[in-house]
C-alpha cells in the first residue's frame, strides 16, 4: 500500500469514528448504538463480525452483551473464564491482543467456537476501560484480507472508549429507573397503609369519644378526672388521624378545591377563638391584627382555615411560657398576606429547609418534647399551594419564628403567574 493510500485509509477510518462519535447522541437506544458501534468496528478493521464481553463480578467470568444477532443469541448463555480465554487475558492483563492463528494460541477457550459450530481464526481484542477500570473487551474476529495490524488496535481502542461511556451511562440510567420504580412501589404501600390505617381508626375513637363523653355527664369525682383524660388523648388522636386523611386526599388528588369568596379577617377571628384554650394551656397570648378593609378571598375556606390553623397551632405549642404569638393581615395588590410570628424556640439553620416536608419533625423522636407527626406544616404548604398561594419561614434559632402565607384574591391572580416570592435564606 502506498503512502497516499494509507493516508486515504487513515482519513476513511477517522471520518467514521466521528460518526459513531455524533451517533452517541442521536442513538438513543443502548442496544441499537451498539448494535452501530460494532458494525462499524468489523468495517473499519475488515474483520467479520465484533463482539463485546462484559465482566459479571457475581459469576467472576464474562459474558456476551452485544454482537451479531445471529450468534449473540446463542453466546449469551456461554460463559467465558478469564482463565484460558484469549479476553480473558484482555481483561485481566488491561492490553489489547492480536492473534493470528486462535486455535495455536494456549490461551484460546474453544468452548465458543464448538458451541457456535464456528471457526476463530484471527482475532484482535482490547479493553474496555472506565476510569482506568477494565469492564470488558471489544474484539473482532476472522480478518478478511490480511493480517490484524496496530492500527486496528488503535480503532477498536477509539472504538471501545464510546461504548464503555455508552454502556455505563445507560447502567446508570437503569440503576436510576430501578430505584425510582422501588421507590414509587414503597411510597404506594404507605399512602395504602396511611388509608387504611385512618379510615380504620375512625369508626372505634368515634365510638370511644360517645361513650367517653355520656359518661363524664353521670360521674363525677375522680372517675370525672380520668373520663377527661381519656377524652382529651382521644380527640388528639382523632386530630392525628384526620391530619393523615388530609394529606393523603390531596396527595390522592381525591379532595376538591371549591372556590368561593369568604372572608378571610373572619376566619382568622374565628381560629383565635378556637385556639385560645390551647393557647392558654400553654401560657401563651394570641393577638390578631388586620386593617379595616381586606379584600374577600375566592377559595376554599375549610382548606385554607385548615392551613392556618396548622400554622397558628405550631406558634402555641412550639413557644415559651408567657411567650406570644402575632397574627397580622396585610392587604397587597391582588394578594392577600398572612404573618404569624411567635417568640418561641426557633428553628436550626439546618432544619428550616425541611419543616414543610411530611413527617420531619426538628426533635429526635427520642427526645423531643412536643407531639404530633410532623404533618401540621406539610399539610399548610399542600392547602396554601393549592390555591396558588406561598408559604415560608423565617426563623432564628432561640428567638423564634415567622411563618409567611401569600394568597391570591382571585383565581385570575393565579392564572397570572406568582409575582411574590419567599426572601432568599442564604442571602
Amino acid at each position: 500500500m502506498t503512502e497516499e493510500a494509507r493516508l486515504q485509509e487513515h482519513l476513511r477510518r477517522l471520518e467514521r469514528l466521528l460518526e459513531v462519535n455524533r451517533s452517541m447522541s442521536a442513538i438513543l437506544d443502548l442496544k441499537d448504538l451498539l448494535h452501530h458501534i460494532l458494525e462499524v468496528g468489523a468495517e473499519l478493521v475488515d474483520a467479520e463480525s465484533c463482539s463485546i464481553l462484559l465482566y459479571d463480578e457475581e459469576s467472576q467470568q464474562l459474558y456476551f452483551a452485544a454482537g451479531p444477532p445471529s450468534l449473540l443469541s446463542r453466546a449469551q448463555n456461554i460463559p467465558v473464564p478469564l482463565d484460558n480465554s484469549l479476553a480473558g487475558w484482555v481483561f485481566t492483563h488491561n492490553e489489547p491482543l492480536i492473534t493470528h492463528d486462535a486455535p495455536q494460541d494456549p490461551r484460546y477457550f474453544p468452548g465458543i467456537d464448538r458451541n457456535l459450530q464456528h471457526q476463530t481464526v484471527s482475532l484482535v481484542a482490547v479493553p474496555l476501560r472506565l476510569q482506568d477500570r477494565v469492564t470488558g473487551v471489544l474484539e473482532a474476529i476472522n480478518k478478511r484480507h490480511g493480517y490484524f495490524n496496530q492500527q486496528d488496535i488503535e480503532t477498536l481502542e477509539i472504538l471501545a472508549a464510546q461504548a464503555a461511556i455508552a454502556i455505563h451511562n445507560a447502567q446508570m440510567l437503569q440503576k436510576a429507573q430501578t430505584a425510582y420504580e422501588e421507590l414509587q412501589r414503597l411510597d404506594k404501600m404507605k399512602s395504602d397503609f396511611i388509608a387504611i390505617t385512618s379510615h380504620e381508626l375512625r369508626t372505634p375513637l368515634s365510638l370511644i369519644l360517645g361513650f367517653a363523653t355520656h359518661l363524664r355527664e353521670i360521674l363525677d369525682g375522680d372517675a370525672q378526672r380520668y373520663i377527661e383524660m381519656i377524652i382529651r388523648n382521644a380527640l388528639r388522636l382523632k386530630e392525628l388521624v384526620e391530619d393523615l386523611s388530609h394529606l393523603e386526599n390531596f396527595q390522592r388528588r381525591s379532595s376538591v378545591v371549591q372556590r368561593r369568596p369568604f372572608n378571610v379577617v373572619l376566619t382568622l377571628r374565628e381560629l383565635v377563638q378556637e385556639l385560645s384554650a390551647l393557647a392558654d394551656t400553654h401560657g401563651v397570648t394570641l393577638e390578631f391584627k388586620a386593617p379595616d378593609t381586606i379584600p374577600l378571598i375566592e377559595g376554599d375556606r375549610k382548606k385554607i382555615a385548615l392551613a392556618l390553623r396548622q400554622v397558628v397551632k405550631n406558634a402555641i405549642q412550639f413557644n415559651r411560657p408567657e411567650g406570644k404569638v402575632w397574627i397580622h393581615l396585610h392587604s397587597i395588590p391582588g394578594f392577600v398576606k398572612i404573618t404569624v410570628e411567635d417568640t418561641g424556640i426557633g428553628i436550626p439553620a439546618k432544619d428550616l429547609p425541611h419543616i414543610f416536608e411530611r413527617f420531619y419533625q426538628v426533635e429526635s423522636h427520642l427526645t423531643r418534647r412536643h407531639g404530633g407527626m410532623g404533618l401540621g406544616l406539610s399539610i399548610a404548604k399542600t392547602m396554601i399551594e393549592a390555591h396558588g398561594g406561598q408559604i415560608w419561614a423565617e426563623s432564628e434559632e432561640g428567638k423564634g419564628s415567622v411563618f409567611s402565607i401569600v394568597l391570591p384574591v382571585t383565581q385570575r391572580q393565579v392564572n397570572a403567574g406568582q409575582v411574590l416570592l419567599p426572601p432568599d435564606p442564604t442571602a
